[in-house]
């Protein structure tokens, strides 16, 4: 999966490099994709401040709003369910359990 942030989708390929589906319902503009250990995606829409949480098959599961995070260029997810979102401008936040 590769985020496509200038047209607004994330791009499906499978393991040879064939591009499958695009995924537009997932979230505005994605900055950045993680998967947990469920096998759970979340990505992040910088410019909205917004995360996602969606299934293998796009399905939504979840989402949360918080405007510290706009520009969150990069997800992380730590080994306890924690989410870590680093801004454009040099700032870290950490999310409590939120990738579980």
């Amino acid at each position: 999966m590769v985020c496509d942030r200038n047209n607004g989708r994330i791009q499906v390929f499978d393991k040879d490099g064939n591009q499958l589906e695009n995924w537009t319902h997932i979230v505005g503009r994605p900055y950045q994709i993680v998967k947990n250990k469920e096998g759970d995606y979340f990505v992040s829409d910088g410019f909205a401040g917004r995360v996602a949480k969606f299934n293998r098959n796009g399905e939504v599961l979840d989402s949360f709003e918080c405007k510290k995070m706009i520009i969150a260029h990069s997800l992380a997810i730590c080994p306890n369910g924690d989410l870590i979102t680093g801004t454009y401008q040099g700032g870290v936040e950490r999310w409590e359990f939120i990738a579980r």
